[in-house]
């Protein structure tokens, strides 16, 4: 029988309040003066010690659990769990002891109280188990379709591998891939990492474990790196030779059953309409490409994804399904990478994230998308946490330094009000002599304000009442390979103008704070078919009476959605000419309907909103990205009836301090000064 979460956690917060049972005792009843009974005794309890479950875990890979290690993790620097493997070297999966370790690890950790999430691979993409699939069968190997209008011949099925970022990411050894639309390869990688991890852990061990974390899977077919020289590549590593005389030119992802497959959708044969996947701007050019890249993402999504979720799925007791994709911030890149990015993700029983930089305002730039795609994944099919795996990679591999305490923090705010709970954590814990405010004492900073968050929040529903369209389907249509490193040469200018206007009109929600999701048509489709009790095989369990608006991007075609309820309103981009102001027109008119939300007053667009409700409480998480204090007030506006007291007394929570304050609103204004790169909670009656 499974042990519930809480029991899960209960040596940890046992552990805890051990440690810290005067303090914490003197903390709760303090601030449960300021908040009389307004707060239950539930959420002061968590706000003022949160628990392991509420806490980021650490990804430590192979590195061993003793108890030195636990007093560091759990005393000094607050950390709830870990994110562990089997130990890289030694042969990795195929060395026995190695296992050994693991168990002897998880084991350790389990006995401390601290959360287990399991990583399930030697470095990324996720899929080869550090080569053992393909050492185990090599025809699982990934496969590419490549152009060469040179030769009489032009097209080609070849492996993936030289040229793509399986050969060319100098961070690691370069090594084949198996392929990820074939079942056959996923289920191999299964057996051999989770299917080991279930048996070497043993029943009740395993059954403690929270979640398998997958990271980057994706298909090959293209090259995001440069090409780098053979000696730069023995440099960093070669585990499998690479052939330099190979022609490098424009592909895309294959399988060895994407034509039957193709003529199964579509009844037409797909290798007549070859070229059309590398080039021609027609009209039946750009149907033969949406149908290919649909057809590919679908089988993307239901292959690998939704084979480690049904795996999961198998033991309900067991770890669920978890990670990432690879660069969330480009739209047009979700093709090649995933053929449909938001459905690969609807696929994970806990979608996540990556996100590499820790500037906050980078949050409302491209980091906007790094959020959205999982927040709007899960909140469609219904799950409230949300995976990140975050670090400070650009500052210290582009900027020469590492992320203050204060980034982190605001980082890990912005984070919150998009509704991420579950934080993986890449930081270093030091920053050594050159940056010493990175240690122990500032690592407990961060660990305690995430767990404060989460003490909020992670019970709490987020509220998104408007919908971004994710126009897919345009990109599909619109994706041109070229050879060597993508730069996009090829896009047609429709297709360039919509991926500019979906990533402006996206921004703008954010520095608007508007809270929203995106979504493609299946997805909408799928919204409509549930809201009128329609059933159907998707993982889309939200209705459509959920939501007050819908935003198009320019260049997508005008639909023709039966919503089942009445007055939702539809924005269209492609009305509008391409300027920043008519942009801002569309988000005045979507704010008109996007409540409820706090309209700040005077405006900044450096204020991250989360909208939230629990128990019957409306919770609003604010955080100022800004290198400036903001002094001003929050207009709280709803499109929706609503039965909140406005002239009551509201809560104020400082996640920084743990302080609780009352704060009473005038004419649904609240005055607010927040200061930069801090968060604050607003709670209602």
């Amino acid at each position: 029988m499974k042990l519930s979460f809480k029991n899960r956690v209960l040596p940890a917060f046992l552990s805890i309040c051990a440690r810290f049972s005067a303090f914490a005792w003197i903390i709760f009843c303090g601030n449960n003066l300021w908040a009389g009974n307004f707060l239950s005794a539930e959420w002061m309890q968590a706000w003022n010690v949160p628990t392991c479950e509420m806490r980021p875990l650490k990804i430590i890979h192979g590195q061993t659990i003793d108890d030195k290690l636990i007093t560091q993790f759990l005393d000094s620097c607050g950390i709830g769990g870990v994110v562990v493997n089997v130990p890289f070297s030694n042969g990795y999966i195929r060395n026995d002891e190695n296992w050994k370790v693991c168990v002897r690890n998880i084991k350790k950790a389990r006995e401390a109280g601290l959360r287990v999430w399991i990583y399930d691979e030697l470095a990324w993409p996720s899929l080869r188990a550090g080569g053992v699939v393909l050492e185990q069968d090599p025809s699982l190997e990934s496969l590419e379709l490549a152009y060469d209008p040179e030769t009489d011949e032009p097209f080609q099925v070849r492996p993936s591998y030289e040229f793509t970022f399986a050969s060319m990411d100098t961070l690691r050894d370069a090594i084949r891939h198996p392929n990820p639309l074939d079942p056959k390869a996923v289920a191999k990688f299964i057996e051999v990492t989770h299917e080991r991890y279930r048996k070497e852990l043993g029943p009740e061990l395993y059954h403690q474990i929270e979640a398998f974390f997958t990271d980057e899977p994706t298909m090959l077919g293209i090259s995001l790196l440069p090409i780098i020289t053979p000696e730069k590549r023995k440099e960093c590593g070669v585990v499998d030779p690479l052939d330099w005389n190979k022609k490098i030119l424009a592909t895309v992802p294959w399988s060895r059953e994407l034509e039957k497959l193709y003529f199964e959708a579509y009844q037409e044969e797909l290798r007549p309409n070859f070229i059309s996947l590398f080039a021609g701007d027609s009209e039946n050019d750009r149907k033969i490409r949406k149908q290919f890249w649909s057809l590919v993402g679908a089988l993307n999504a239901d292959t690998y994804f939704g084979g480690l979720r049904r795996f999961c799925e198998s033991d309900s007791n067991g770890p669920i399904s978890s990670g990432h994709t690879l660069v969330e911030e480009n739209l047009v890149l979700n093709v090649p990478l995933d053929g449909n990015k938001l459905a690969v993700l609807k696929q994970f029983q806990l979608p996540g994230q990556d996100l590499l930089n820790s500037e906050p305002a980078a949050q409302f730039r491209g980091h906007w998308l790094t959020h959205a795609f999982p927040a709007s994944a899960a909140y469609l099919i219904g799950q409230r946490k949300i995976m990140t795996e975050v670090s400070d990679h650009i500052q210290r591999h582009h900027q020469n330094r590492m992320a203050s305490i204060d980034e982190m923090l605001a980082t890990a705010g912005i984070m919150s009000a998009w509704g991420i709970t579950e934080f993986t954590l890449y930081y270093s814990i030091n920053g050594g002599k050159d940056f010493p405010e990175r240690n122990e004492r500032t690592f407990k900073i961060y660990c305690d304000f995430v767990g404060k968050m989460n003490s909020v929040l992670r019970s709490a529903n987020p509220v998104r009442p408007v919908i971004l369209y994710y126009p897919i389907e345009v990109v599909q249509e619109g994706y041109v390979p070229n050879a060597g490193k993508y730069d996009g040469r090829n896009l047609s200018p429709r297709t360039h103008q919509t991926a500019l206007s979906f990533a402006s009109l996206g921004k703008a929600l954010a520095e608007a704070q508007i809270p929203f999701i995106i979504a493609d048509d299946q997805t909408i489709r799928e919204l409509i078919d549930n809201g009128a009790g329609k059933s159907n095989n998707s993982r889309t369990v939200r209705k459509d009476t959920e939501f007050t608006a819908v935003i198009y991007p320019i260049g997508v075609k005008k639909k023709e959605y039966q919503w089942n309820q009445t007055g939702i309103k539809e924005f269209w981009a492609m009305d509008f000419a391409e300027e920043p102001e008519e942009t801002q027109k569309i988000i005045e008119q979507a704010a008109a309907c996007a409540g409820p939300r706090l309209k700040m007053e005077p405006q900044t667009s450096l204020m991250a909103l989360g909208a939230f409700v629990r128990d019957g409480k409306f919770i609003f998480s604010l955080t100022n990205a800004d290198k400036n204090d903001y002094s001003g007030c929050g207009l709280f506006t709803s499109s929706r009836k609503t039965e909140i007291p406005l002239e009551g007394e509201w809560k104020l929570l400082d996640p920084h301090s743990g302080e609780i304050s009352s704060i009473k609103p005038e004419n649904g204004k609240f005055p607010l000064r927040i200061e930069a790169g801090k968060t604050k909670i607003l709670i209602s009656p």
